[in-house]
């Protein structure tokens, strides 16, 4: 007569218990064996300190130096940000302080987003950026514009919770190109294309 063998007990595992099962996640290594179980993650990686880095303070964001030149025009041009009512550079007026972007809860949609980004108004006949060309970082909830003579380039994504901002995600880790594009006489629409390559 065959009588059934009691499991074997490995570890912390106890008679009568019956163990959870998990999976690691990716890049995560389990190991099981008569000693126990280990756990192993590969360690983070470096972070990229790329252009146009977004950090979020409680009511602003400040941005890693970036710049955006014309395709065929003048720059590299640093961006401003209106602060208290004047237009800065982005690196701060001493080039070391990044100049704060004001976040305002009544620019956010019923979604709960807003969005930062790069405007610039270029030579409404040639398309190109020039010296005198406004640059600038704007905080909106319309990170599109169809107008001739202004494109926009969401730079970062804000997500608000309850009239607070709560997080923003990065769209730009590089230095900007831009170039406009005209609509042909033959055209559909008459829009214009405003490209941030």
């Amino acid at each position: 007569m065959n009588t059934p063998h009691p499991p074997t007990v490995h570890g912390n595992v106890t008679p009568g218990h019956v163990p959870v099962l998990t999976r690691p996640g990716v890049a995560t290594r389990l190991t099981v064996n008569a000693l126990g179980h280990s756990t192993g993650a590969p360690p983070a990686g470096p972070t990229f300190n790329h252009p146009f880095r977004a950090a979020l303070g409680s009511a602003s964001i400040t941005f890693r130096l970036g710049t955006v030149q014309s395709l065929a025009g003048f720059g590299p041009i640093e961006p401003r940000i209106k602060v208290n009512g004047q237009l800065v550079p982005m690196s701060g007026k001493d080039g070391n302080t990044p100049a704060p972007l004001a976040l305002s809860a009544s620019v956010a949609t019923a979604d709960g987003i807003s969005w930062a980004v790069l405007e610039v108004s270029p030579d409404p006949n040639t398309g190109e950026l020039t010296k005198d060309s406004l640059v600038q970082i704007v905080h909106t909830n319309n990170p599109v514009s169809h107008s001739r003579t202004l494109g926009r380039c969401a730079i970062a994504m804000i997500l608000w919770q309850a009239r607070h901002p709560l997080r923003v995600l990065p769209i730009v880790h590089f230095n900007l190109r831009y170039f406009r594009i005209l609509a042909s006489a033959g055209a559909p629409t008459g829009a214009p294309k405003h490209l941030f390559l």
